[in-house]
């Protein structure tokens, strides 16, 4: 009776060791995935925008941004690249001066008219878009920079001038391949089109 009750005892003691080691691996198991989730999940946070480049994005003017597809991004009329380089470089380097180190901000419509460089300006993008560029996307960014420079001489608006510096500035950085220290992304020819919505959105906004 003894031996039987002993031998009863034993297989419940084996039993209850069973069971408990495994309950203990599946929970050592269970705590080692959730630990390997948790190591996975990043939480990255939003970039911050500079304040200058801000603008509320407006759908309804973007309708244009598709127009330019299947185009080359880049052509010249012929025996006009020469010239059109040099154009370009030009009009950076006095939008530099217009718009850079804070610059802009104190623009006004009355220094802009009287501007003998700002009157320049305006025949060399319309020689540029008629006579300079042939068939591309390049020429939707002439007519931008035009815009621009209309806005830019009625109101003094120096988000204009500013938007107006930057298509120049890319446009000399891809080229002229000039080195700058950053590219804005705001043409057709060369940028993308999360920044062609802000022109579109900031022109829709100032045609109201």
């Amino acid at each position: 009776m003894n031996r039987i009750l002993i031998g009863v005892l034993g297989v419940i003691v084996v039993g209850v060791s069973v069971y408990y080691i495994a309950f203990t691996n599946n929970s050592i198991e269970e705590s080692s995935l959730n630990k390997i989730d948790a190591e996975k999940v990043t939480v990255e946070k939003p970039e911050k925008l500079d304040e200058e480049n801000e603008v509320e994005i407006d759908k309804t003017g973007t309708a244009g941004l598709e127009e330019d597809q299947g185009y080359e991004h880049l052509a010249f009329r012929e025996g006009q690249e020469i010239a059109v380089k040099a154009l370009i470089a030009k009009q950076h380097e006095y939008l530099n001066e217009l718009a850079g180190w804070g610059n802009a901000e104190k623009v006004n419509a009355t220094q802009l008219e009287n501007d003998d460089k700002w009157k320049s300006l305006r025949k060399d993008i319309k020689w540029l878009q008629e006579e300079g560029f042939a068939n591309s996307k390049v020429i939707n960014d002439m007519k931008n920079a035009n815009d621009f420079l209309i806005i830019a001489t009625n109101t003094g608006d120096s988000m204009a001038v500013r938007f107006l510096h930057r298509i120049f500035h890319d446009l000399d950085a891809k080229v002229n391949q000039q080195k700058v220290d950053l590219v804005w992304g705001v043409t057709h020819a060369f940028g993308n089109i999360g920044q062609q919505e802000q022109l579109y959105a900031y022109l829709s906004k100032n045609e109201e």
